[in-house]
């Protein structure tokens, strides 16, 4: 394959895991892309620390990416808001 067809095949394959995500996935996705601290997140969403915890390890694992900053990072190169 190009480089071309695998950077598009790539892209899809982001997208697809970014949609798998749940409404309140996205919520703390959001949150995390403005800077918020996890017990910031828990206080704007009326939910525990370790609830907003668990959001951001099932992000990071249907991402397949290791860190809150990549998932951010990942975000803004697909332009997702």
């Amino acid at each position: 394959l190009s480089i071309r067809r695998q950077r598009q095949m790539c892209i899809r394959d982001r997208l697809q895991r970014f949609r798998e995500l749940t409404p309140k996935q996205i919520q703390v996705l959001s949150y995390l892309r403005a800077g918020l601290m996890n017990k910031q997140i828990a206080h704007e969403m009326n939910v525990t620390e370790a609830t907003i915890k668990a959001h951001i390890s099932a992000i990071l694992r249907k991402l397949e990416i290791n860190t809150r900053t990549q998932a951010v990072l990942l975000m803004d190169k697909l332009q997702l808001s």
